[in-house]
């Protein structure tokens, strides 16, 4: 942060030393950062002060720059050296500047440069570099940035910016006229390694199945999987886009899962999402009271999700005292105490007052890397995860990932318009409001830590191969006859899901589409009978599959059809019999 003092002499009868106010001077900068490829900065500030009368000039001007290491301090007017002082702490570095001849009589204008290096403003956090500009006082600021290409694309900014491509760099402006953060990230991905640890428990005397919960793909994230142990019996996606891994649990037993993996979390993928159920995506359920008059009356006065979001972080207050023994309180007490909300009740509060104007909407609670638990508070020491709201928006049609709470917290970064890429999705609440439980909830001890989130030191490249298809009898349909009845599996096998899957049987006219197949799953279909008669023809002995993954037409797999041969036997069976029969009666006949 920096803070600009400017003094100056007051002619009247005797000369008097004032404070500057905003009427009795104009004060206009331009503040250049050049960042080499280590993320060291070079800064020069172009400062201009205009005199509004005629008896009055600048003499003196005082630099205060907050929590920065600076060094190499320059500053200069056309008559030379201007710096006479530089006072450094731990928290601040203040320059004192004295003008060499300065410019009396109105209009008249004093320009002079300081220049300085601050030593790694660019910090390298795993796949991204993120850059915090020093906040500027002055409301009259042009602001501009430029990084090397190898920094990679803009993927997070705080404030409304213009950028130019240059020959191997490129250069950003800001104007900045409300004084806001200046914070960015660039890079094209964030790469997270993870282990998370479940521990179940069947106290019951009767065996049950049960789920646990892994960090799913979304929009804004792509999942691998490297090791669950031990296996589920099969990996499912329900309705809200969960990834739930299955097992059954015996009587009296116990059962600790440890599943690890990558996740790759990018910009917003536009294509991913399908328009979800209005209906039961915008109905009241626990923590969200939808109904209640008085969400009815404060959303009276808000008409969009921006309305809503900027509702939530003037209303509600984080409590950091809180945030060890986080519980749950909902919509309606985050209103009643408002200075006692974690990043629950922001949520919570936003997705009621959006589900009441009739916006789709949903909670993710996940992990969150923070580096300053100050200004982006999680609790770090155990498994209380990040909570923040997403709706849909109609017209990207997509769901937009915001978060009220680090926005109310960091003091105005702005993180509706876009938000940073260290948000991992672990599971979404948009259908029920409490199920799945996420990671961190499963353990026997409440001191146990079983989330583990680190970056990256190297991207996993698994070799992924297309979906296994063979044909099982259906035991069910078995039962009732002996012709038809086959199940269609479809079995993905490898650590990354596959997306937009068309399976068909050309010959049959049958086909079926797949939105997602979560790693290591299995879906099964029922296979359309086909005449016990025309199941004997030599033509049906196989099924020719095709699979059509995002577009394109893979190789057809040719799979034994197994009523084939199960119907020519019990033909051949019948014949026989029949043969058999009718030879008896000949004989009977002729005796």
């Amino acid at each position: 942060m920096k803070k600009l003092i400017l003094i100056f002499l007051l002619f009247l009868l005797n000369p008097i030393l004032v404070l500057s106010t905003d009427n009795e001077f104009n004060t206009t900068q331009k503040v250049s950062y050049s960042i080499d490829e280590h993320g060291n900065a070079k800064v020069i500030h172009q400062i201009s002060i205009t005199n509004n009368f005629s008896n009055i000039y600048p003499k003196e001007y005082l630099l205060e720059i907050f929590g920065q290491n600076i060094e190499n301090i320059k500053g200069s007017d056309p008559y030379g050296d201007i710096i006479q002082s530089t006072d450094k702490t731990a928290e601040n570095t203040t320059i004192k500047i004295k003008f060499n001849n300065p410019t009396s009589g109105k209009n008249k204008k004093t320009n002079f440069n300081i220049n300085y290096s601050i030593p790694g403003l660019a910090q390298q956090k795993g796949q991204l570099w993120e850059i915090n500009l020093p906040q500027q006082n002055e409301t009259n600021s042009q602001i501009s940035l430029k990084i090397p290409d190898d920094f990679g694309n803009l993927v997070f900014c705080s404030v409304k910016n213009e950028i130019k491509q240059q020959k191997n760099y490129k250069e950003i402006f800001f104007n900045n006229k409300q004084k806001q953060k200046i914070t960015m990230a660039f890079g094209n991905t964030q790469i997270f390694d993870f282990e998370l640890k479940f521990f179940l428990e069947n106290k019951a005397q009767d065996n049950i199945r049960t789920s646990i919960p892994i960090p799913p793909d979304t929009n804004t994230q792509n999942i691998i999987i490297t090791k669950i142990d031990p296996s589920p019996e099969n990996i499912v996606a329900d309705l809200d886009g969960n990834w739930l891994a299955e097992y059954q649990l015996n009587s009296n037993t116990q059962k600790e899962i440890i599943v690890t993996g990558q996740a790759e979390v990018h910009p917003i993928d536009y294509s991913f999402d399908n328009p979800p159920d209005f209906q039961k995506l915008t109905v009241e359920q626990k923590f969200w009271p939808v109904n209640d008059p008085n969400i009815q009356k404060i959303n009276s006065n808000l008409h969009s999700a921006k309305d809503i979001y900027q509702y939530v972080v003037n209303t509600l207050d984080y409590d950091y005292q809180q945030i060890d023994q986080a519980k749950r309180k909902g919509a309606l007490t985050a209103l009643i105490n408002p200075a006692n909300s974690l990043c629950t009740e922001f949520t919570d509060l936003f997705i009621t007052l959006a589900r009441n104007k009739t916006i789709p909407a949903q909670e993710i609670e996940g992990y969150a890397f923070t580096n300053k638990p100050e200004l982006k508070p999680v609790n770090i020491n155990t498994d209380i995860l990040h909570a923040w709201p997403q709706f849909w928006d109609k017209e990207k049609n997509a769901w937009i990932t915001i978060d009220p709470t680090w926005e109310k917290t960091t003091e105005g970064i702005d993180y509706f318009s876009n938000t940073d890429l260290n948000h991992i999705v672990f599971v979404i609440h948009g259908h029920n409001s409490q199920y799945p439980a996420p990671p961190g909830s499963y353990k026997n001890s409440t001191q146990q830590k079983s989330i583990k989130v680190d970056f990256a030191n190297h991207r996993i490249h698994p070799e992924n191969t297309d979906p296994i298809i063979f044909l099982s009898k259906s035991k069910q349909a078995s039962a009732q006859s002996a012709f038809g009845g086959t199940k269609v599996i479809i079995q993905n096998n490898n650590s990354s899901s596959t997306k937009n899957i068309d399976l068909s049987i050309k010959k049959q006219n049958w086909t079926q589409k797949i939105d997602i197949m979560p790693p290591f799953s299995r879906l099964e279909f029922n296979l359309p009978k086909i005449n016990p008669i025309l199941s004997l023809l030599p033509k049906n002995k196989n099924l020719e599959f095709t699979l059509n993954i995002q577009g394109q037409e893979k190789q057809t797999q040719i799979v034994p059809y197994p009523q084939h041969h199960q119907n020519t036997t019990s033909f051949v069976i019948i014949i026989i019999g029949l043969l058999t029969l009718g030879g008896i009666i000949l004989v009977k006949q002729k005796k």
